[in-house]
C-alpha cells in the first residue's frame, strides 16, 4: 500500500515535469524494489542511473509500467540525459 502511494507520487511528478532525471525517481522509490523487478544486479543498476543511456528499452518499459506512466516519458528522459552526458564528456 505504501509502495503504491510512492509510485503514484512519482507518476504525478513525472507527468508534471517535476522530475528531470531518472535518478530523481529514487528520491521517492526504493532502488532495491526496482533493480529486482528489472532483473539486473545492484551495481549494474547504479551504473545505469549514472548513465541512463545504458538502460535497455525493455528496462525502461518495465520501469514505466511499475510507475504507471507512458514508457515514452522515461525514454525521453533517458535520451535527454544521454545527450547531455555526451556534451559534457566532449568538453
Amino acid at each position: 500500500m505504501a509502495q503504491e502511494k510512492k509510485y503514484a507520487a512519482v507518476k504525478a511528478l513525472l507527468e508534471a515535469g517535476g522530475i528531470s532525471r531518472i535518478a530523481e525517481i529514487f528520491d521517492y522509490v526504493s532502488k532495491t524494489n526496482i533493480y529486482k523487478h528489472l532483473g539486473v544486479g545492484y551495481l549494474t543498476f547504479l551504473k545505469k542511473l549514472d548513465h541512463p543511456g545504458l538502460f535497455t528499452i525493455e528496462e525502461l518499459i518495465t520501469l514505466a509500467d511499475l510507475i504507471g506512466v507512458e514508457d515514452e516519458l522515461l525514454h525521453t528522459l533517458a535520451r535527454k540525459e544521454a545527450k547531455t552526458g555526451k556534451k559534457k564528456r566532449k568538453k
